[in-house]
């Protein structure tokens, strides 16, 4: 779910900022494109909906927070398709508006995930949870995973979240029971 959450808010950040300056845009309207990122800081506005109002059909089948964040992340892939079919140049209000919808969909799986994780976790284990969303290990995890690709070659990996023991079983700094509680293997 990190990496989900991640990739549009790394779209709306700076590769929208890089896109529209390689398509010619000005530097006025790439700083106005800033305001995209608004939705980030304003979801505490619309979170007590998330948080309460079910999905009819799905709620009942997968509880709110799946399928909220179903359906949240199949909203956020068609935005993105869209926003990658805009012609920034052409036509910039286009390009804003999918760009808005991107944010304040991305904005909108932040707040499942965190409430999910609140669910899921102990409380003890809320840091580590909460710091396992963060930026800097996703990153860390995927230039690993792309330069391993035989797990024996993680004992040297450089993060503690992928070096082996002694014993051959990874090391973690997630949660421990995150995956176990969710399901997930």
């Amino acid at each position: 779910m990190g990496f989900s959450s991640g990739l549009p808010l790394a779209l709306t950040f700076s590769t929208l900022s890089y896109w529209l300056a390689e398509q010619g845009v000005s530097l006025t309207a790439i700083g106005l494109f800033g305001l995209v990122r608004a939705s980030y800081s304003l979801k505490f506005l619309w979170s007590p909906l998330i948080d309460r109002l079910p999905i009819p059909i799905l709620t009942r089948r997968l509880g709110r927070r799946r399928s909220w964040a179903l359906t949240i992340q199949f909203l956020l892939g068609l935005a993105i398709l869209a926003l990658g079919m805009t012609d920034p140049k052409a036509d910039p209000f286009a390009t804003a508006l999918a760009a808005v919808v991107v944010a304040f969909l991305s904005a909108s799986q932040d707040i499942v995930i965190d409430a999910y994780r609140i669910e899921l976790l102990r409380p003890e284990e809320q840091g580590a949870g909460a710091a396992a969303t963060l930026p800097h290990p996703r990153r860390e995890l995927l230039e690993a995973l792309t330069r391993h690709s035989d797990p024996s070659d993680l004992d040297d990996a450089p993060s503690p979240i992928l070096r082996r023991t002694d014993t051959g079983r990874q090391t973690t700094s997630r949660p421990t029971g995150l995956a176990d509680r969710a399901g997930v293997r």
